[in-house]
């Protein structure tokens, strides 16, 4: 099966598309919760949220036998466009 044809790319597109805005409003939430004081709590859900996504990613990747960071460009990831 070659990259263009896999029958998932539309679905994991799909959940991308979804994440984004509810990632975009999480962020929104936080600064609004740190500009009214309470930024240990924002850096707690956030370091909550990374550690278990993290956790997650690296799981899968040894009972898959996947990376799926390893073709990750974090210099593309972090440069602004």
């Amino acid at each position: 099966m070659t990259q263009d044809t896999h029958p998932k790319r539309e679905e994991l597109e799909s959940l991308i598309c979804q994440i984004i805005p509810k990632m975009r409003r999480a962020v929104d939430i936080s600064i609004s919760i740190r500009k009214d004081g309470d930024q240990q709590y924002v850096t707690d859900t956030w370091e909550e949220f990374l550690r278990e996504f993290i956790r997650y990613l690296k799981l899968q990747g040894v009972e898959n036998g996947e990376n799926v960071l390893a073709d990750i460009s974090m210099h593309k990831v972090l440069s602004q466009r």
